[in-house]
């Protein structure tokens, strides 16, 4: 799609179905906290978060960690091959880049071209207050990731991610199972292990 069409979210390409848990990250921020999605593509879902982060008024700062090589699975580069022959030869961080813009939000996210694994060392020790994880899907990569990003989260941070199924191992190596909450496809671990009354409910 051109750019120049994008005024929202929902126009730009990617999977979000975790808008309640960007809700709940948004929900429970002090002012000036730091809140980390890692794996943006396209930026369907970081937009989304950077409009409600803009809308709570306290000065949120968010930031998009990719290392947008798009190869590693054959869904994207199906994906780009799609992009290529509808005349798109932008690649997938300028995508990113358009549509972030067209929808108004560039100046108001923080983007960090690299593998998260790699990104965390960005980051003060126990300055994030929400992290978000969807970038590999793979065991592995997610015991790796977690480790690395563990330090960065502060007092009562919350740590999550998309597409459980593909990476609990990861995600169990760190956490015993009845501190992580499943949600949909997504998971979600409060490091205090405090839990609100309600939590977040699946859903677009």
């Amino acid at each position: 799609m051109n750019p120049t069409q994008l005024k929202h979210w929902e126009k730009v390409g990617g999977w979000f179905n975790y808008a309640s848990i960007y809700n709940y990250f948004v929900s429970r921020a002090l002012s000036g906290d730091i809140i980390v999605e890692c794996g943006v593509w396209k930026g369907r879902s970081l937009i989304y978060l950077a409009d409600i982060a803009r809308l709570s008024g306290r000065g949120l700062k968010i930031f998009g960690i990719d290392a947008w090589k798009n190869d590693e699975e054959q869904i994207y580069r199906d994906l780009r091959a799609q992009d290529v022959r509808a005349g798109d030869s932008r690649t997938v961080y300028q995508q990113c880049l358009d549509n972030l813009a067209a929808c108004g939000f560039r100046a108001g996210v923080e983007l960090i071209q690299s593998d998260a694994i790699v990104a965390a060392r960005f980051f003060d020790d126990a300055s994030v207050s929400a992290l978000w994880l969807d970038d590999s899907h793979t065991h592995a990569h997610m015991r790796a990731e977690i480790a690395a990003w563990l330090p960065k989260l502060g007092p009562g941070a919350i740590i999550g991610g998309h597409d459980y199924r593909l990476v609990y191992e990861g995600v169990k190596y760190h956490f015993p199972p009845e501190r992580i909450d499943q949600i949909g496809t997504s998971w979600l671990v409060h490091l205090n292990d405090l839990r609100p009354a309600k939590a977040p409910q699946p859903g677009t």
